[in-house]
């Protein structure tokens, strides 16, 4: 045993010899098909996961877990891989993961890593986001065991598998509507928006109505297989686009600056020429500083005046992928928290990610020069046994590939 200084955190590694400890994060599918070898009926699995697991010990590299890695893991639909991957977590003797932004224990979400970056941006109002990683990371990767991570009692998270399992039918949704394109504004402008007129009455409704049915059509031919009820996800989006008209707004400008009010936009962020989708993704960041202020140690007001979206390296890495992604034939729910593990790359030394993640971010780093700067090593292997071998003899800090 030795003692390893990584930020603050002292921790103890079963390895043998003393080295500086890189991060490693995988994705969700090589963490479960290394918990079914491990635990498998048959010895050559058994020994396949045996092998992988003795080369972390040797390799100097520590896995880098957070609560969506769990999440994902969790939901499986069969009770007893739920219960198997929770009991592997959490007799794991050595892993680093996410922790929470207000620095009680328990793995940490995409909202305490933006909690961090926040906190971190607020401390120099010309901070870059590489910079704000690096403060970020001191502040958030925590090392210990399994049960240092999800706590002593694992079989207790089995209860919130509805919980997990409902989310990930909210991602579907969320997936399908974000990214359908039957409601297109993307190049519009406020000056555009200033010489278009409110549809009213029966003429609003009917537009309403065939929007609805485009949107169902889009979420049936394009969205995750897994929707059951498409008409249901339009006409629930449908009915949330027209409460933000209530009271009826007198024009197009006003319902669209109505919404961008409630969001946290204020008129000096708002000029002639703003696009509409710039304002918009303003609005969600806003929205998401609201959520964390709590944890910042500082308020709203203060973040919403003085952090910026270039600053922050999870709004860049998930906006970049947003935009720049690849239209699938199919807009899978899944896209969604690959998007958020995406970001574990600007943290961890080596980043594993499925294939059209990877893709994803070399379409985007084309178009957002700074990726190249947050992104560490990203790399994509079809099995997660094929991992030691593409990193043996190579550096953890080699640059990203794109």
């Amino acid at each position: 045993m030795f003692v390893i200084c990584s930020g603050n955190s002292i921790v103890r590694s079963p390895s043998t010899m003393l080295a500086k400890p890189q991060y490693l994060a995988l994705d969700s599918s090589h963490l479960g098909d290394w918990i079914k070898d491990r635990t498998s009926d048959r010895a050559v699995d058994r020994a396949r996961a045996r092998s992988f697991t003795e080369w972390l010990e040797r390799s100097g590299f520590v896995l880098l877990f957070c609560f969506h890695h769990f999440e994902e893991l969790v939901s499986h639909e069969n009770d007893d891989v739920a219960a198997q991957r929770i009991r592997f977590i959490g007799r794991l003797p050595f892993l680093a993961w996410i922790g929470r932004a207000d620095g009680s224990l328990g793995l940490g979400a995409i909202t305490d890593i933006l909690a961090a970056e926040a906190a971190a941006a607020m401390t120099d109002v010309e901070i870059c986001a590489a910079q704000v990683r690096d403060i970020a990371f001191s502040r958030l990767v925590q090392v210990g065991s399994g049960e240092d991570a999800i706590g002593p009692d694992p079989e207790g998270w089995m209860a919130l598998r509805p919980l997990f399992q409902a989310r990930n039918e909210r991602s579907r949704a969320f997936i399908a509507v974000t990214q359908s394109r039957v409601i297109e504004f993307d190049d519009l402008t406020i000056d555009d928006v200033l010489g278009s007129k409110l549809r009213q009455g029966a003429q609003l409704n009917r537009r309403l109505e065939a929007i609805n049915d485009r949107l169902a059509h889009d979420i049936a031919t394009r969205g995750d297989p897994r929707i059951s009820a498409p008409d249901a996800v339009a006409s629930e989006f449908m009915r949330s686009v027209v409460q933000m008209g209530h009271p009826a707004p007198q024009d197009a400008v006003d319902l669209l600056l109505r919404t961008l009010y409630a969001q946290g936009v204020t008129l000096e962020d708002i000029n002639p020429t703003s696009k509409v989708r710039d304002l918009v993704n303003l609005g969600m960041f806003r929205s998401q500083l609201r959520v964390v202020a709590e944890d910042t140690g500082f308020s709203y007001p203060a973040l919403a005046a003085r952090v910026r979206i270039d600053q922050i390296p999870t709004w860049v890495i998930r906006n970049a992928l947003r935009q720049y992604r690849h239209d699938q034939p199919r807009r899978m729910g899944s896209e969604y928290n690959d998007s958020i593990l995406a970001c574990l790359g600007a943290y961890a030394d080596v980043t594993i990610v499925d294939k059209r993640t990877l893709e994803n971010l070399r379409r985007a780093s084309r178009r957002v020069s700074v990726l190249s700067k947050l992104l560490r090593r990203i790399e994509k292997v079809a099995r997660y046994t094929d991992i030691p071998a593409l990193l043996r003899g190579t550096s953890p800090l080699a640059a990203t590939r794109f």
